[in-house]
């Protein structure tokens, strides 16, 4: 049961990438699950946690996506750049977490911490539900990256309830910690 739950926020989290990167004016093309060589420039991660589930949600890309998934300037800084793909993994969970909350579970969401390295790749416990998916679009790539630890009491809702939208934040607010 818990691999089917974990396969549900998995696939979630790469319809909100989609969705996501289109309201910043770029289009992903293809989505590739499994471990890849890392060609990341800069990588967001966030906590997240709830009742009999936490986890981290991971969203790297590369420079040139993005600078040009970037409203706030044209030209980013390299600080710009750090703040943005920050952003954009705290918008990431918080997609999910508001289609989560319609079967049940309500998490609350850490700060994002952005890295940069070469060669970064995610390293998971023996007990860890875990995927790491890329995207490409026409100016770079990006993976999203999921690790969770579910209790065996974690339970989903098979069907959402009918208010669960009015417990949902705004999508789409710019918060910059």
């Amino acid at each position: 049961m818990q691999h089917s739950h974990f396969q549900f926020i998995e696939k979630l989290a790469n319809e909100m990438v989609a969705t996501l990167m289109e309201e910043y004016g770029v289009t992903v093309e293809g989505l590739t699950p499994g471990h890849h060589e890392n060609s990341m420039d800069l990588v967001a991660l966030i906590g997240f946690s709830g009742d009999h589930i936490h986890g981290t949600l991971a969203f790297a890309a590369t420079s040139s996506l993005i600078s040009a998934s970037n409203v706030l300037s044209a030209n980013p800084s390299e600080a710009e750049c750090r703040d943005w793909i920050g952003e954009l993994s705290n918008q990431l969970l918080g997609r999910v977490k508001n289609r989560l909350v319609a079967h049940g579970p309500v998490l609350s969401m850490g700060t994002p911490m952005v890295v940069s390295g070469r060669e970064m790749q995610p390293m998971y416990g023996k007990h860890d539900l875990a995927s790491q998916n890329r995207f490409s679009t026409s100016i770079g790539l990006g993976e999203v990256w999921i690790q969770v630890t579910m209790a065996p009491e974690f339970h989903l809702d098979e069907e959402p309830a009918v208010d669960a939208a009015d417990t949902c934040e705004e999508e789409g607010s710019l918060l910059f910690f």
